[in-house]
Parts: structure tokens; sequence; C-alpha cells
């Protein structure tokens, strides 16, 4: 149920895996292809199983950040910095 919010800089400092897509080079792909700025939100989950549905915990923090997300996207909309 824990959460970050990265932006694009944080991001490009992230190590590469190569199991999956680093977040840097994913941020460049998207920076070339959508005008705007970029975010990544991550929430840990709470378990991994295959078939289990979004845990309680992780559902009380997306309510929570509900609010915070609309501000951030107001704040861009108006050309402020978060």
């Amino acid at each position: 149920g824990t959460f970050e919010i990265l932006n694009s800089n944080e991001l490009r400092h992230m190590g590469f895996s190569t199991h999956d897509i680093s977040p840097g080079f994913y941020i460049e792909m998207l920076e070339s292809q959508i005008p705007g700025r970029i975010f990544l939100l991550g929430i840990q989950p709470e378990q991994t199983t295959l078939g289990t549905g979004l845990s309680p915990t992780v559902s009380k923090t997306l309510d929570l950040l509900q609010n915070q997300i609309i501000e951030i996207i107001s704040m861009e909309l108006q050309g402020g910095d978060s």
C-alpha cells in the first residue's frame, strides 16, 4: 500500500534490468511521443498471487491518492510546478 510519485528526471536515474524495460528509457520514449510532463505512480502491492484482486490496503491507498492526483493534474494544467 505504500506509494511513490516520480517525475521523469527521477526515473532517468533508475537502473536497468534485463527482465523489464528501464523506467528511464520508457519515459524518454513517452516524452518523444506525447507533449507534456510524465509522472509515474507506483504502489507497492500487498500480494501478487495470480487471480487475487486488489487488496483492501491498496484500495485504501488509491482512495487516499485520488485527491492528490487531481490536484497534481490541476496544477499541471495551470502551468504550475509540482
